[in-house]
């Protein structure tokens, strides 16, 4: 299982279906969320951190996992990996993390494996 973990969160390769897409999603934001315990001030609105160090470093952790998770997502539709890289604009990124979510992947094998959710051989 912990491969398995590994290789969905930190790999670049394979295929992964839409369901596994959006809890993948859903996991890096719930643990992104619980190590970086952000405070928001209730009337400015200034958001810090408990530990900025840690929250650093979990932020680009949890980019890396979105960028391997959307490549995976990419790759069941048949396109290239590149396209990922729209994750890293701001306002885009949430209209390209919908449309990973709902686009149908190809049937059956494609350029880039077998069908999705199972880590390459």
């Amino acid at each position: 299982m912990a491969r398995s973990l590994l290789w969905l969160f930190f790999r670049f390769d394979g295929r992964i279906g839409r369901e596994v897409y959006w809890l993948a999603n859903f996991g890096v934001v719930a643990v992104l969320a619980f190590l970086l315990q952000p405070d928001v001030h209730p009337q400015t609105g200034d958001v810090t951190f408990h530990n900025p160090t840690l929250a650093s470093f979990a932020l680009i952790v949890g980019m890396v996992c979105s960028i391997a998770i959307g490549v995976k997502r990419l790759h069941d539709f048949n396109a290239t990996g590149a396209f990922a890289a729209i994750l890293l604009v701001p306002v885009l990124s949430i209209f390209a993390t919908i449309a990973f979510g709902v686009v149908r992947g190809t049937g059956g094998r494609n350029r880039f494996g077998e069908a999705p959710n199972l880590p390459p051989r």
